[in-house]
């Protein structure tokens, strides 16, 4: 049994959350969160063949075809599709591994026996066509700061793909309470005790196996995690910063070109001097300095590195406009959103 909660207000996760309204917070069994968030579904992979444009009139019109050999039979690769709906997914290697759904749940059945807590599932679903699926769950909460007014919520991921886009990943973010912001520091950094990561190869689903192992690993990790977490938190506070390294940040966020920044530099930080730097990007510059000075959340830490990442957290999740919640998620999670926080977390280390 999994505790399943809606929570419409965690833009981190919130991409789908319509189809789910359990406000209540009652426990459901696996098999009914596996429902409500429209993932009850199995994938398999399909063979591929090589047709000709005539055969392909004759199919829509319902038409037998003849001519096939053994020999148009692509073996290299194959097609994975929805058992339901027959969609195809994704076009991936003959060696792909398919990992179902379910498995995604009943890790979080598992890291709830592991923890010896409710295994609190915020959000979970399907993207697209159901080519990629999520589950968040929340495993409890720490502040990163002495005074314990700046609370962090800690969150487990479980991710998988079904069209050939990524691996299956189990890793922990960080959701700051005062702004619903993730920090997203584990997806930001290389670390091994952040996250677990299996490729679909042929023999993901043997490995995928011993879930009870897998999630007790984890667990482990946690402790470890949130120690470390909170450590560069706090690090990150107590780096104070001048007005010219906010600005360099900035620039640096949407200036990649070493040419033009340093035209920036040679100009007194004068943007509207610098040609080579196009008027998009002076606008998205100045859209991150208000998000940085004026963005929820943006009174504690000012001065400070800390104060920068929130800035560009705030900017991604409350200060942009997205086309729908799954573009947001997908930005956020795998996309431009994910790699200006990376930038982020790469300028301010290596500073």
């Amino acid at each position: 049994m999994s505790r399943f909660n809606d929570t419409p207000n965690n833009v981190a996760f919130r991409s789908l959350y319509g189809a789910f309204n359990n406000t209540e917070k009652e426990v459901l069994p696996i098999n009914e969160v596996i429902e409500r968030a429209k993932c009850n579904y199995e994938v398999a992979k399909q063979p591929l063949v090589k047709v000709t444009p005539q055969m392909i009139e004759a199919i829509k019109n319902g038409l037998p075809i003849e001519g096939l050999t053994m020999k148009d039979i692509i073996s290299s690769h194959c097609a994975t599709s929805r058992q339901d709906t027959n969609e195809t997914l994704g076009i991936v290697g003959s060696d792909y591994g398919v990992v179902q759904n379910a498995k995604a749940f009943e890790f979080i059945d598992f890291l709830q026996a592991e923890s010896g807590a409710d295994s609190i599932i915020e959000t979970a679903g399907a993207l697209g066509n159901g080519e990629r699926i999520y589950v968040s769950c929340k495993l409890g909460d720490c502040f990163i700061d002495d005074a314990k007014k700046d609370m962090v919520n800690n969150y487990v991921i479980f991710t998988t793909s079904h069209d050939g886009s990524g691996a299956v990943k189990i890793y922990f973010t960080d959701i700051r309470v005062i702004c619903q912001n993730t920090l997203q520091v584990s997806m930001c950094r290389d670390h091994s005790s952040d996250k677990l990561v299996y490729k679909h190869t042929k023999k993901v689903s043997e490995r995928l196996e011993d879930m009870p192992k897998i999630a007790a690993r984890f667990i482990e990790r946690t402790k470890v995690f949130n120690e470390e977490f909170v450590a560069r938190m706090k690090n990150l506070a107590n780096q104070k910063v001048d007005t010219d390294f906010i600005q360099d940040f900035a620039v640096r966020m949407y200036v990649p070109n070493e040419k033009a920044f340093k035209l920036y530099l040679e100009n007194n930080r004068k943007l509207d001097s610098v040609d080579e730097i196009s008027t998009r990007a002076k606008n998205q510059i100045e859209k991150l300095q208000q998000s940085i000075d004026f963005g929820i959340g943006q009174d504690m830490y000012r001065g400070s590195k800390l104060w920068l990442l929130n800035g560009v957290t705030t900017l991604l999740h409350n200060d942009t406009v997205y086309k729908s919640e799954e573009d947001e998620f997908t930005s956020l999670m795998v996309g431009n959103g994910y790699k200006k926080l990376e930038l982020a977390n790469r300028l301010l280390e290596v500073a």
